[in-house]
């Protein structure tokens, strides 16, 4: 039996630019088996035109495929296959129209497809990069022949988030789904793991990285794709950085992944110096984001955030013993000093740089050093200076 949907919903989702208003009735677009004949998918569209892609995510919801990369669409009266970025062109003259579809099998990238998919992400070129993985390449695997499936998942988000601009830009016979996140985000409908963990002894997750980049276009693309919350041990929780950048999008898309403000961290993986600067002691020291926020000052701060999640949840974690907060520790001096500290750089500092991400502070190189990044992507992030005790409190906040 054919599922009978609107295509319209999907349309908000991609960037499309405008074309001429079209009248009169709709036009009914059928999908049926290429080799059975059967009819899978009956569409009514507005237009006398529908992207590809849009037709692929609805048939890998109909026929529960892992991918909408496994869907290839031609043509009723070719063997032309439809590009997934650009729009199909329907009989004008006809109120239905049809196109046929088949199944392929995921598989994993040779070396080959995978230094190509890594050279269409650094060229930030969307229309290569959904024709490579068209192919059905499937990304479900940590390792391939030519390379982790973290250093796609990274080069694709710093690439996304680069001011560089994309090889292609949207025009009325193609569109990008999620534009100005492209890369990262077909990566994901490829399968690729949202929580891949690169091959270091303290991984930067995907989650982490995006966030510290202040990206929600990035957090939620992510989140949606089942990115975990929780911290990887010794790492910052994502819900923490956001706090302390005060990104107000990026704290309630995490909140609502259900991420606990009340999760107590170790302030030296917060530090924006080395423990030489407040002693090996500080190492001992945790707080939480709620003590962040409320460090922060009243004209800037998300602690109005984190108290309406907090008086929401309450009523269930009393009812649920298991979920029960944990009264925060006290904070010594020491670290009540520190977590000012580290709060009004953030505050007071960072506001004042430019929005170009600075890789060379001390924060942003040991994330690095949890990435596996190729080494045409590690060279376009600037080394770092060599630092000097007096210079290092301006040039090492991040």
């Amino acid at each position: 039996m054919a599922v009978v949907i609107s295509a319209r919903p999907l349309w908000l989702k991609t960037v499309r630019v405008a074309s001429a208003p079209s009248y009169g009735a709709r036009m009914r677009l059928c999908v049926r088996h290429g080799l059975l004949g059967e009819i899978a998918l009956t569409m009514d569209v507005m237009e006398r035109s529908i992207l590809g892609w849009d037709i692929m995510k609805q048939m890998a919801r109909v026929l529960r495929l892992d991918s909408p990369f496994q869907v290839v669409l031609y043509a009723d009266s070719s063997s032309v296959i439809q590009s997934p970025l650009r729009a199909v062109q329907l009989d004008t003259d006809a109120n239905e129209a049809t196109l046929c579809y088949i199944v392929q099998s995921l598989q994993v990238p040779s070396a080959q497809q995978y230094q190509d998919l890594m050279t269409a992400i650094y060229h930030k070129d969307v229309m290569d990069l959904s024709y490579l993985l068209g192919k059905g390449l499937g990304l479900t695997g940590v390792t391939t022949e030519g390379g982790h499936t973290s250093t796609l998942v990274a080069s694709a988000i710093l690439r996304d988030h680069s001011t560089d601009p994309y090889a292609y830009q949207p025009t009325a016979g193609h569109c990008f789904p999620r534009h100005g996140a492209s890369l990262t985000y077909l990566l994901l409908q490829a399968q690729a793991d949202p929580n891949t963990l690169p091959p270091k002894t303290q991984p930067t997750t995907m989650l982490e990285l995006a966030v510290e980049l202040g990206s929600s276009q990035l957090v939620q693309i992510l989140l949606e794709a089942g990115a975990s919350v929780m911290p990887v041990k010794g790492a910052l929780p994502p819900l923490f950085l956001a706090v302390l950048h005060r990104h107000r999008t990026n704290v309630q898309l995490l909140l609502d992944a259900q991420a606990d403000p009340w999760q107590e961290i170790a302030i030296a993986s917060v530090l924006c110096h080395s423990l030489q600067w407040h002693g090996h002691a500080a190492r001992k020291e945790v707080f939480n984001a709620v003590q962040a926020a409320a460090a922060q000052s009243a004209e800037d701060t998300v602690i109005d955030m984190l108290q309406q999640f907090s008086n929401a949840t309450e009523v269930v974690r009393r009812d649920q013993s298991s979920l029960a907060r944990v009264k925060p520790t006290a904070l010594t001096e020491r670290a009540t000093t520190i977590m000012k500290q580290t709060v009004w750089k953030y505050q007071h500092i960072i506001e004042k740089q430019s929005r170009q991400t600075n890789f060379t502070t001390f924060r942003w190189r040991r994330i690095l050093e949890g990435l596996y990044l190729p080494v045409r992507i590690r060279n376009e992030l600037q080394s770092p200076p060599e630092l000097n005790r007096e210079e290092t409190f301006l040039h090492q906040v991040d």
